[in-house]
């Protein structure tokens, strides 16, 4: 039996719903982590389709989804309905996920076929019902080539994940997933994510300092709290975001200048910077990180279905910058997304010796310091930007490029020209707000938080009525006192 998203218009609908409770999730991410059990398997190369997809900021892409729900004699959870509901159909789906998140560039559609029988498998072999899902799917007249992905969703196996999923490249995903008797967003989204060629996203740990050299820290698996990759039903983090070519060229800048720079929300699209990438020092690279290896910063605001929805709106991860440990970016996509991991910025260790990460960020009048004598302080946040100075060892005299090469003019914010994002000369942008009467574009760029016609105004001042009650009093006595008097015949 079938059941079609295909034809039903893409609505993303800025309305409440309800996130799943992540404990459970929590829980897999703490188990996985000590028994370093993942979730990923290899492309079949029988499965395998060669089509490429382009990397490039204008690209739109719409990818067609085939979930095969088999059985072998035992009950599936979840009904073919509720199955698209979690794929497509829902405000929070997988789908609203993806096109939230790559900003309408990647939208997923695709058909749920129930009702195809499968002989008990001889074992855990994923890949054995696969290949029995298929030969299904062939029987009942099922053209599988023209779909991208392969999702199986089969009767309860103790044996094996909830959710397992085949690692691709995002310029060259993996095509097949499968799914435990059981899915939701999330898990849809999660195991999507290792097709697209995104590993875990990992929190990382150096004890009382927010980053150390690899042999004074550990990892863990699925510690990041605000991206799917980890245990979040939020946007992707700027690192995966740029790694999938969704961001414009220049709102991903690679920095080693000292200076201040302004970083808008990862939610929305921007001509502004969205992930700022600084260099490590190599000694400080995490183990399994190979090559050289990056901050990247990003700021989120409670915006949209997912980040603004009733479980994140009023997260702590909205009040300042994140930092990530990160790779370096391949723009063509022939590499792997390899596992990021979120720094606590600020570390508070919980009695046990363990970390939280559900408040990594760096909030104003905060700073980062790494052991290499980089600083970076937040300086000022709005709901349009927030503001961070810089400071690298020795101070680097390097340049700020985007991510196509491009060099990125940085505003200075005290040599007397306007230069770099400054709206107005040394004041708003990355630097301080501009006073009444000056350039803006936005907002934050003023010091009153009013930008008119592009300049700062000042905004109305506050009516006394009791003071102006008081005048008209005055004046109606003052006109009956001067009335000429009325003659009576």
């Amino acid at each position: 039996m079938r059941s079609s998203s295909r034809g039903v218009p893409t609505v993303v609908a800025f309305v409440a719903f309800l996130v799943p409770v992540l404990s459970r999730f929590a829980a897999q991410a703490q188990s996985d982590a000590q028994s370093s059990s993942l979730d990923t398997v290899a492309p079949d190369p029988e499965v395998q389709r060669p089509l490429r997809r382009t990397l490039v900021p204008e690209a739109i892409e719409t990818r067609l989804i085939a979930i095969l729900m088999v059985d072998f004699g035992q009950p599936l959870r979840q009904t073919a309905d509720e199955v698209r509901r979690a794929a497509f159909d829902a405000p929070d789906s997988m789908q609203a996920l993806y096109a939230e998140s790559s900003f309408g560039k990647l939208v997923f559609e695709g058909d749920v076929f129930d009702g195809l029988t499968i002989p008990q498998p001889e074992s855990c072999d994923i890949a054995a019902i696969g290949m029995l899902a298929r030969e299904a799917a062939l029987n009942a007249d099922i053209d599988l080539e023209i779909y991208d992905h392969l999702l199986y969703y089969h009767p309860t196996l103790p044996c094996i994940a909830g959710g397992s999923g085949e690692m691709g490249r995002p310029a060259s995903p993996a095509r097949q997933t499968w799914y435990n008797n059981y899915v939701d967003a999330y898990l849809l989204t999660h195991e999507l994510g290792h097709n697209l060629g995104m590993q875990h996203a990992r929190g990382y740990s150096c004890g009382a300092s927010p980053i150390s050299p690899p042999e004074q820290c550990r990892e863990f698996e699925y510690g990041d709290p605000a991206d799917p990759m980890g245990v979040g039903i939020t946007h992707f983090q700027a690192y995966f975001k740029a790694a999938q070519g969704w961001f414009e060229n220049c709102s991903v800048v690679t920095t080693s200048l000292d200076g201040h720079y302004s970083i808008t929300p990862l939610e929305l699209p921007s001509e502004g910077i969205q992930a700022l990438r600084i260099p490590m020092a190599l000694e400080l690279c995490p183990h399994w990180l190979f090559g050289s290896c990056f901050y990247y910063l990003e700021y989120r605001q409670p915006l949209g279905v997912f980040d603004g929805g009733p479980g994140y709106a009023n997260n702590p991860m909205h009040e300042g910058v994140l930092i990530h440990v990160a790779a370096d970016l391949v723009p063509d996509g022939s590499s792997i997304a390899f596992s990021p991991a979120l720094l606590d910025a600020t570390p508070e260790l919980l009695p046990d010796g363990a970390l939280t990460f559900t408040s990594a960020r760096l909030a104003p009048g905060e700073t980062f310091a790494d052991p290499s004598g980089l600083r970076i302080s937040v300086e000022s946040a709005s709901s349009a930007s927030i503001k961070v100075m810089v400071d690298l060892p020795d101070h680097a005299n390097g340049s700020a490029v985007c991510l196509d090469g491009t060099p990125f003019e940085l505003s200075r914010c005290d040599d007397g020209e306007r230069n770099g994002t400054e709206t107005d000369v040394d004041c708003g942008g990355a630097c301080a707000p501009c006073q009444t009467g000056e350039a803006c574009r936005v907002a934050a760029d003023c010091q009153d938080g009013l930008c008119e016609d592009g300049v700062c105004a000042s905004p109305m001042p506050a009516c006394d009525w009791p003071a102006l009650l008081q005048k008209l009093k005055e004046l109606l006595h003052s006109h009956r006192s001067h009335r000429a008097p009325v003659s009576m015949r």
